[in-house]
């Protein structure tokens, strides 16, 4: 850094950590907002309203004052609030950058994390806070955050957060600090002034600073295209667009987060590398994407406006408005993510036919001036790709390798004319090119000689035992182990494996100990022994079975019983023929009682009334008539014998 550049800072009178702190992030000048707003902000507490261009670095106009007035104490002393995750994140980072050589600690609390990894950094009581409206609200709800000691209050993007619709959370926070009684300043930053936003610093700032800086986007800077076409075209008109274009690195903006998905496959189908960000997608995933980009790891981003706010991305050298904004504010908002910090950017707009009264309006409301973006046919595209090809192609200088494989190639064709030096030259660069060759990860299989394998038995039912397994022996041996392996047939003489140890049943040659005489199981079935077994006759000589011949024993014949008329069935009694039911039993004398354990019959008689004992059975003849009982007492009148239940 030169000494012009030490001195742009050196003016306001930093601590020394911050001034070692700015040269080790590589600022070097300060920016116009920088150079107005931090004089003031380190000289006096105040409000403030600063207005400025995205990319003109308002981040640090707030926060290197902010890390100048703070102390190193454990409690919250700043609330910074963002619209959009992705500016809450990066302005916690920036900020972070700024207070590391004083020892603040800065938390971001963003919604789409964990509420307990959070829940855990409060308790810490971070010196500086950074959130969105949305989770900020929620963690005040639960009590989870302390604000008593807030006195520095800052809005980055503020009228971004009311087209988002925060205006009800943005008045919840400012209630809030008010009632904690802690005496606080409001510090609002934004690229454009809604009447909104007017409104609402009016009612809660207290006699605000006021700078505006560089209102109109700055024409040097940017350079503006416009293309009429219509909504069915549009996919193939921005792929042709981007294929004619050297070295895009841009995001393209789109209104739904399907036609963000959509359109993402679309280009992707050309061969480029893109990633999509929308409102959908996880926080993990937001923040990776958003990561790979700064990386380079892909080329164009395909978003909704939750990238339009304040994503600081170096270099960007398109922008790409693929549905128009609403209104000025997001135009605003989206320009502003090429062309930061003094470099060039293009933009480029695809509007349809009605559209073209909205596109005369932004040029007269924002002063800029469109000129037609000229997009190629695809048989252009196609000599183009053709041209860049032979180009690529022309500048190999292609390896040894590539020489020897092309030769031994050219060999094994037979071609009658064999090519020329100059030929395999060019051979040896295309297949350079395309890098013909096998797979890093591709492994050569085990592969057995199909020719040298026994047949199976065809009585064996399939085996795994015949051809043996993957698995070894522990002994080193050929063959498996218990399980599969070759057959004792296979092995040496002796019942082992080679380079093993014996057998325990070496006398047989095989895993399976002897059993006498009797035959192995691979012998055939006909050489077994018969036995005493009697040998079966064939079926062709066994007699017909003939139901006559079975003998008739004690059974009935049913065949001569004669067919009983209906007619002369006797009639079922009802009611009064059938006999009445009575309970005079004759009472139990002892050579009726049982004796000897009697044999449990079927489960009527091992619950019968016969198997209980006298004792307990009730004397129905010789209890006492009238319901006078024994001890005195009364009992309901007995039934009669003969009475109907």
């Amino acid at each position: 850094m030169s000494t012009t550049e030490t001195v742009g800072f050196a003016q306001f009178n930093l601590s020394e950590e911050m001034t070692k702190t700015i040269v080790k992030l590589g600022y070097e000048t300060p920016t116009p907002v920088q150079q107005a707003v931090i004089p003031l902000l380190l000289g006096e507490k105040t409000d403030l309203i600063a207005l400025a261009n995205t990319g003109t670095g308002k981040t640090g106009a707030f926060g290197v004052p902010l890390v100048e007035r703070l102390a190193n104490e454990k409690k919250t002393q700043a609330l910074i609030v963002c619209p959009t995750r992705e500016l809450a994140l990066q302005v916690a980072q920036n900020v972070q950058g700024f207070g590391s050589a004083k020892g603040l600690r800065v938390a971001a609390i963003v919604g789409g994390e964990s509420y307990r990894k959070q829940f855990d950094v409060l308790r810490t009581s971070p010196n500086i806070i950074v959130s969105t409206p949305g989770r900020l609200i929620d963690l005040m709800e639960q009590n989870k955050i302390n604000l008593k000691d807030v006195e520095y209050f800052i809005l980055d993007e503020a009228d971004e957060m009311l087209s988002f619709g925060f205006k009800d959370a943005l008045e919840s926070i400012w209630a809030a600090l008010e009632n904690n009684g802690q005496e606080f300043n409001t510090w609002l930053f934004s690229a454009t002034m809604n009447p909104s936003i007017q409104r609402l610093t009016h009612k809660y700032l207290d006699k605000p600073k006021e700078f505006f800086l560089q209102k109109t986007q700055d024409q040097s800077k940017v350079e503006s295209f416009a293309a009429v076409v219509y909504e069915e075209d549009k996919p193939d008109a921005l792929c042709l667009a981007l294929l004619q274009t050297k070295d895009f690195y841009g995001i393209v903006f789109c209104q739904t987060k399907q036609q963000v998905d959509n359109l993402e496959h679309k280009i992707r189908e050309c061969g480029f590398k893109v990633q999509s960000l929308h409102g959908d997608k996880t926080q993990a995933e937001r923040t990776t994407t958003v990561k790979r980009l700064k990386n380079r790891e892909f080329q164009i981003l395909v978003a909704t406006d939750v990238a339009a706010r304040g994503l600081d991305i170096e270099d960007l050298t398109h922008v790409v408005n693929f549905d128009l904004p609403w209104d000025h504010e997001t135009y605003t908002h989206r320009v502003g993510r090429t062309a930061r910090a003094g470099k060039t950017g293009t933009v480029w707009n695809f509007t349809k036919p009605k559209d073209i009264r909205q596109m005369k309006s932004l040029e007269k409301a924002l002063k800029i001036t469109f000129k037609n973006l000229d997009i190629a046919t695809a048989d252009q595209i196609r000599g183009q790709l053709i041209e860049n090809w032979m180009n690529t192609l022309s500048s190999f200088h292609p390896t040894t390798t590539s020489m020897t494989d092309v030769k031994a190639a050219a060999e094994k064709m037979n071609m009658e004319t064999p090519w020329s030096a100059e030929t395999e030259l060019w051979m040896a660069r295309v297949l350079q090119f395309f890098h013909i060759g096998l797979p890093k990860n591709l492994r050569a299989p085990r592969v057995m000689d199909f020719t040298r394998l026994q047949d199976r038995n065809p009585n064996d039912s399939g085996s795994r035992r015949d051809f043996g397994g993957d698995r070894r022996s522990r002994y080193s041996g050929n063959g498996g182990g218990g399980r599969g392996g070759f057959r004792g047939g296979d092995r040496r003489e002796g019942g082992y494996r080679e380079g093993g140890r014996p057998s325990r049943y070496a006398d047989r040659g095989g895993d399976r100990p002897s059993y006498g005489d009797k035959p192995s199981f691979n012998a055939d079935h006909a050489e077994r022994p018969s036995g005493d077994r009697p040998e079966r006759a064939p079926s062709s000589d066994r007699p017909a079975f003939v139901a006559s011949d079975r003998p008739a024993g004690d059974r009935p014949s049913y065949g001569d019983r004669p067919a009983r008329p209906f007619g002369d069935r006797p009639a079922r009694s009802y009611g009064g023929d059938k006999p009445a039911r009575t309970f005079e039993r004759s009472p139990r004398t002892a050579e009726s009682a049982p004796t000897e354990r009697r044999d449990r019959g079927s489960l009527n008689q091992r619950f019968s009334e016969d198997r209980k004992p006298a004792s307990s059975r009730f004397d129905y003849a010789s209890a006492p008539a009238g319901g006078a009982r024994k001890d005195g007492g009364s009992r309901a009148p007995r039934r009669e014998t003969g009475a109907q239940w």
